[in-house]
């Protein structure tokens, strides 16, 4: 009798146990959650972002394989765990690296259009994030208008290869191309000038003949019509054969006649260094610290390599040689940049 009132005693206690159990098993996922009935978020994992390819995440430090840049170091959005930049809700984009904020987008082919989120322009290329400190490094004052002075860094020169080179006083040297014929008389030749060429044109000046097959010959301009032929609106050219114990060119060939010029001194650039906007001509000079500033200039003569620069420039200081038109649009984006911004406050 004891016996079966013990059994009865353990199974009520063992029916007891097993909801509570179940109990328990349901309210631990609860003990997880926060007041609102929310999981907590896990911690911010750091990932690695390209500047300028904003698709390219890596978890770990190292080298966009599209542009070879370093990876930016960004945090991870918890509420959607794709490793992309963050939105703080205003547009911009919070990046670990202190004051490197993304403000803004901006279309890689137009620096005046700009977007408040990453996206592709029509041809499919990717925005480019635009960074406070960008900005905030561009000073004030551009002398170029629709251009602004700004900072690149010593990475981004090299990634776009920008030369830049001092501009000096130098002889400008320019080579006049005129078509020409081999005269009836022994070792003359017969060239014409055109109208805009014939003030530059004067006896004793140093020229090369070229007839083809023939080589070259040296020569010196003999002597230059004073009156303008009213059809052709040229001037004839008399040359004189330096090397008149050679063989002869043949009578009335053609040939092609190279007059070297001697323009005049002056401070001079290379010539691709000189922009032409249309209403400016615009070099940029690279200061210290990795500082462009736009210059306008006034150009003078023009050479076969290098041009006078008669205002804007002195010599001694360096003018950007080659990607000049990456200079000008970043140039063209800082100051639209901060005229975007200004409209904005």
């Amino acid at each position: 009798m004891k016996t079966t009132r013990l059994l009865s005693v353990l199974v009520l206690l063992a029916s007891a146990a097993v909801p509570f159990h179940v109990w328990q098993l349901r309210q631990a996922p609860a003990a997880h959650s926060t007041g609102s009935g929310q999981a907590s978020a896990p911690a911010n994992k750091l990932k690695y972002q390209c500047p300028m390819h904003p698709q390219i995440v890596r978890d770990e430090p190292g080298d966009c394989p599209i542009c070879h840049m370093h990876l930016q170091l960004v945090q991870q959005d918890p509420s959607t765990g794709s490793g992309q930049v963050p939105s703080t809700g205003s547009g911009q984009a919070s990046v670990a690296t202190p004051g490197h904020v993304i403000v803004k987008w901006r279309n890689p082919m137009n620096p005046n259009v700009f977007s408040d989120h990453a996206q592709k322009d029509d041809m499919g290329m990717d925005y480019i994030p635009v960074y406070a400190d960008e900005i905030a490094s561009a000073p004030a004052g551009a002398e170029v208008p629709g251009h602004a002075p700004f900072v690149l860094s010593e990475e981004r020169r090299q990634l776009i290869g920008v030369r830049s080179e001092a501009a000096q006083v130098r002889t400008v040297l320019r080579t006049l191309r005129l078509p020409g014929r081999v005269g009836e008389d022994p070792g003359t030749i017969l060239a014409q000038a055109l109208e805009m060429d014939g003030a530059v044109l004067q006896r004793g000046l140093d020229a090369q003949v070229w007839v083809t097959g023939e080589g070259a010959r040296r020569a010196k301009v003999a002597s230059v019509d004073r009156s303008l032929d009213a059809f052709s609106r040229t001037f004839g050219v008399r040359l004189a054969l330096q090397e008149p114990s050679g063989p002869g060119f043949r009578p009335g060939v053609y040939c092609d006649v190279r007059v070297a010029l001697k323009l005049g001194k002056g401070v001079t650039v290379p010539k691709e260094a000189v922009l032409d906007t249309g209403d400016h001509a615009v070099v940029f000079v690279q200061e210290g610290g990795g500082r462009f500033e736009p210059r306008n200039v006034e150009v003078g003569k023009e050479g076969d390599d290098y041009v006078e620069l008669r205002k804007g420039v002195a010599a001694g200081e360096q003018v950007v040689t080659s990607a000049n038109f990456l200079i000008d649009s970043e140039s063209r984006f800082q100051a639209a940049a901060r005229d975007f911004g200004g409209s904005h406050d």
